[in-house]
């Protein structure tokens, strides 16, 4: 499944830094802090950890891939949540995917398949995802915890770009292939959900090198993907950091697959004159009372 794990990887570490939260140092800066996020994590076993919480609480600013606080971006999502053509899924599937997929969305999703078989492939990939982790209870959505959060605390959120900017991206990638994907993730449930628990399993072990083997054993490589997703984004955000950083301290939640390799944030940063130091995280610590 191939483009299961790329679809989910940029919000999860593909690095061998072996860590997904960093102190920030420049000698003319604010201390700031980077933490590498995974969108969905099951709770409430899961926690984020006090360490990076208490980095949040001593950052002035909240700086995020998508200032969701904006009602301007929301009102960009609703309005592009329609891959363009609307019938693109006659367009790729036989009919018989068709029915396939339909009896899928309406069992799981409990959707009519009409009203969402014109939504962007990748968004109805993120909904089966959402359902198929299995959560006994509640779900962490670390990145809206983090919004909700500054947002409660008064501290200033920075997206470092917009939703339609990031809808553009996907528009980058082969629709065909986005499409496989999501056939291959609805109709295989149980291989999916095996997939998305060992790589919850991986980023909280706190242990990317080896989430960055399994990433390259599981995926075929998409260097069209790494490229529009990963590394395009990660220039223009290190230029946007360049400016916020020098102006207050600031905590820095991104997706963690941005995190790692020659053009990941940790190497840009460093080449920007910053020194990142990897501090341990055990997202399990807040449970035991």
């Amino acid at each position: 499944m191939r483009y299961l794990v790329s679809l989910l990887m940029f919000f999860i570490p593909f690095s061998s830094v072996g860590h997904v939260f960093f102190k920030l140092e420049h000698a003319e800066y604010p201390t700031s802090y980077l933490f590498g996020t995974m969108h969905m994590l099951c709770g409430p076993e899961v926690e984020i950890p006090a360490n990076v919480q208490q980095a949040f609480i001593d950052s002035q600013q909240l700086v995020v891939e998508i200032d969701l606080t904006d009602i301007q971006q929301i009102r960009e999502i609703q309005a592009n949540i329609r891959q363009q053509p609307t019938n693109y899924l006659d367009e790729h599937l036989t009919e018989e995917q068709q029915t396939q997929l339909s009896e899928r969305v309406e069992q799981v999703l409990q959707a009519p398949y009409p009203a969402m078989k014109e939504i962007r492939p990748f968004l109805l990939n993120a909904l089966f995802m959402q359902h198929y982790m299995d959560c006994p209870d509640s779900m962490l959505l670390m990145d809206e915890a983090f919004i909700t959060r500054a947002k409660m605390a008064q501290k200033t959120v920075v997206g470092l770009e917009t939703a339609l900017q990031q809808l553009q991206v996907f528009d980058s990638l082969p629709l065909a292939e986005q499409v496989t994907s999501l056939l291959e993730v609805a109709l295989n449930p149980e291989q999916t959900k095996v997939e998305l628990k060992a790589l919850e399993e991986l980023y909280l072990s706190d242990n990317s090198e080896a989430l960055h083997r399994h990433i390259l054993a599981e995926s075929e490589g998409t260097p069209q993907f790494e490229e529009a997703v990963l590394i395009e984004r990660n220039h223009r955000w290190v230029e946007q950091l360049q400016e916020i950083l020098p102006q207050h301290s600031s905590f820095i939640a991104v997706g963690a697959g941005h995190l790692g390799g020659q053009d990941g944030l940790i190497q840009l940063l460093q080449q920007q004159g910053y020194q990142l130091t990897p501090i341990a995280v055990d997202f399990k610590a807040q449970t035991e009372h």
